[in-house]
This record gives C-alpha cells, sequence and structure tokens, in this order.
C-alpha cells in the first residue's frame, strides 16, 4: 500500500510537469528560466507541446526586455523553439534589444503575423537566426522601428557585422546604406527581399555571404566597391530583374552560381585585369546576352578563365587603369573628359571623376 501511495504521488508531479513546460507566465506571456545565476528567460509556449494552445497568443504581442516573478527579475534574451507556432491569431511582435536568439520555428505557421517591431536596428543586426524559417521578416512581415516602416534602410554605425538572415525577406525595403563600420555582410542576410531596387556594396565590406541578396527581383544593378574582396555562392541567385553588375578590382573570388538565373542582365564590368577565380556556373543564364566588359589588354586572359570564358561577348574598355564603373546621372561630380577639361553633357566613355579614371556606361 505504501508503495503504491509513492507512485501515485510520483504520477501526479509527473502529470504536473507535463502539463506545464513553461516555468511561469507574467501578463499572458509564458517563460523558461534558461540561466538561474544570470537571471536570463526565453519566451515559450503554455502546454506541453507548442501546438497543445493554438491560441495562446493572439493580436499584438509586446515582449518585455525585462520580467519580474516572485520577486526575481530576469532579462528576457531569446524567444524559445516554437514559441509563436501555429498562432495563427496573432498579428504583430514587439522583440526588445535584449533578445539576442531566436530559436528553431518560433513563426512557423503563424501566418497572419503582419508586423515586427524594434526600438534598435543595431542590436537587430546582431540576432542570431538559425535558418531563414525563424526570422519574422523571412516570412514577408514588414519591420517597424519605434513605429516608422522600415523601406530605406539606414545601417547605424555601430554595426560592424549584419548577421545571417537579419532582414531576409522584409517586405517593403526598397534601398540599403551601409556605415564605413561594416566589414561583412552575413548568409541570406536580405535575401527576398524582393521590393530592394539597387545595390551598392562599400569597399569597407570585405566579405558578402552566400544567398544575401537570392530572390531580390527587383534588383536591377548592383556595384562593388574598391575594397570588397569575397563573392560567396548564390548570393544573387534569382535576382529576375538584374541588368548590371560592377566587379571591382578588388574582388578576388566570386561564389558558385553567384548570379546564376539572372537572366535579365545585360553588361557586367569587371575592372580587375586577373579574372577573379569563380565557377562555369557563376552566370549561369547570362552568358549568351550579356556584355562582359574587361579592363583593355585584358580579353584574352578573360576568355582563357574558368567561369568567364563562357561569355560570348567580352569587350576591352577603352583605356586601362579604370577605377570605377558608374551610370549616368545629374547629380554626379564634376567630370572631366582624360584631357582634363570639363564634361557638362557626355556619351558612355571613360572621364575622371574625382581623381580617378571612371566608365560611364
Amino acid at each position: 500500500m505504501e508503495s503504491l501511495k509513492k507512485l501515485s504521488v510520483l504520477l501526479l508531479l509527473l502529470c504536473s510537469t507535463v502539463a506545464a513546460a513553461h516555468d511561469f507566465e507574467v501578463d499572458g506571456i509564458y517563460y523558461n528560466i534558461t540561466d538561474e545565476t544570470a537571471k536570463t528567460v526565453e519566451v515559450t509556449y503554455k502546454g506541453a507541446y507548442s501546438n497543445e494552445y493554438y491560441y495562446e497568443y493572439s493580436g499584438k504581442v509586446t515582449i518585455p526586455s525585462a520580467v519580474t516573478y516572485n520577486g526575481v527579475t530576469y532579462d528576457v534574451t531569446r524567444i524559445g523553439d516554437e514559441a509563436f507556432l501555429n498562432c495563427t491569431w496573432l498579428d504583430e511582435v514587439v522583440i526588445p534589444k535584449s533578445v539576442r536568439v531566436i530559436g528553431k520555428d518560433v513563426f512557423k505557421e503563424s501566418n497572419n503575423v503582419s508586423k515586427i517591431h524594434i526600438d534598435e536596428l543595431a542590436a537587430w543586426c546582431g540576432i542570431e537566426f538559425d535558418n531563414v524559417v525563424e526570422t519574422p521578416l523571412g516570412r514577408g512581415y514588414s519591420l517597424y522601428v519605434k513605429g516608422e516602416l522600415v523601406t530605406d534602410l539606414v545601417i547605424p554605425d555601430a554595426v560592424t557585422v549584419i548577421n545571417p538572415f537579419a532582414f531576409s525577406g522584409c517586405l517593403g525595403l526598397k534601398s540599403i546604406e551601409f556605415p564605413v563600420n561594416v566589414t561583412s555582410i552575413g548568409k541570406s542576410a536580405f535575401e527576398l527581399c524582393q521590393e530592394l531596387k539597387n545595390v551598392i556594396i562599400p569597399g569597407n565590406v570585405k566579405s558578402v555571404g552566400g544567398h544575401s541578396f537570392s530572390y531580390c527581383t527587383a534588383l536591377t544593378g548592383v556595384t562593388f566597391e574598391e575594397g570588397v574582396a569575397e563573392v560567396g555562392d548564390n548570393a544573387f541567385f534569382g535576382c529576375s530583374a538584374l541588368d548590371s553588375v560592377t566587379i571591382s578590382a578588388s574582388v578576388v573570388s566570386i561564389g558558385d552560381g553567384a548570379f546564376s538565373n539572372c537572366d535579365g542582365i545585360g553588361a557586367v564590368y569587371s575592372l580587375a585585369t586577373v579574372p577573379p577565380t569563380t565557377t562555369p556556373h557563376c552566370f549561369t543564364g547570362s552568358y549568351d546576352t550579356a556584355i562582359l566588359y574587361v579592363p583593355a589588354g585584358a580579353l584574352e586572359t578573360y576568355r582563357s578563365a574558368m567561369g568567364w570564358e563562357n561569355f560570348t561577348n567580352i569587350v576591352e574598355m577603352p583605356v586601362t587603369g579604370i577605377d570605377d564603373v558608374k551610370g549616368e546621372s545629374k547629380n554626379m561630380e564634376t567630370v572631366y573628359d582624360l584631357q582634363g577639361r570639363e564634361v557638362r553633357t557626355f556619351d558612355k566613355g571613360v572621364y575622371i571623376i574625382n581623381g580617378k579614371k571612371v566608365f560611364v556606361k
């Protein structure tokens, strides 16, 4: 009899543990303690498993940066695995800058969320995501910073690395301005930003991650300024509206499929006399239609280089020492011809702009 009583107590304890997977609840949000010493918690779901309660979160959920329970204050540093899984009545989520990690399948099947609110872009650039399914923006949501919809993104000066998936799928994003301190753009950082029009990667960015701009289907032009060294695999894969690519002389490697399935490319400008290393699939879909412009005297080198020899049309730019390529613009700096005379109207060709030879396309 005594043993039966003990077994009953044990079963009750087990049942109570299974019934409540969270450690505590405050203001309708469920939490697990992740570090009792550091006093940190993660947002989680209510039941014994993630979709036991389909509508546990609905409407607008505002995650606090800290929460107090039983007299102890905890920092909210993580959104746990499957926290908002299948929350089909969830519309908006406010994520504080204290959150550093967003776990596995957090927003999976939460198809009615339309807005993600944050209060600091620098913190968002450093959040760790497991993959594109985990980032709320990856599901095609709009990003709001302090209540303002992000369309023209200016990355803060404090940011040195844009983490993988940070802005993947960001609805409404049309332009990006990178500060001088950013040195790398992570994997899939801007993948599926389907309203992004033009991208200039400044020279302080040394590496552009794989898939970083893939499927940006409105993107028409990309320029890698002097200083950029590496472009990752499939970095611009599927950018179907892409028309022009400018590759500075500093670029030494371009990953497999970096510009594959970009069937609209009309011109590729490569400023290096030594072709960047790449693969035969780098420009798949454009080899027969795009014109590859290369420095004077480098034609034969490109014709024999892997990944470049596939271009049907390779044309030498008229002079050596080209530093940059620009599209004609009314706001362009003072322009001089190669004889040092100021030019106010000009056709395609090589000019002096800010002391550099620039090919105006």
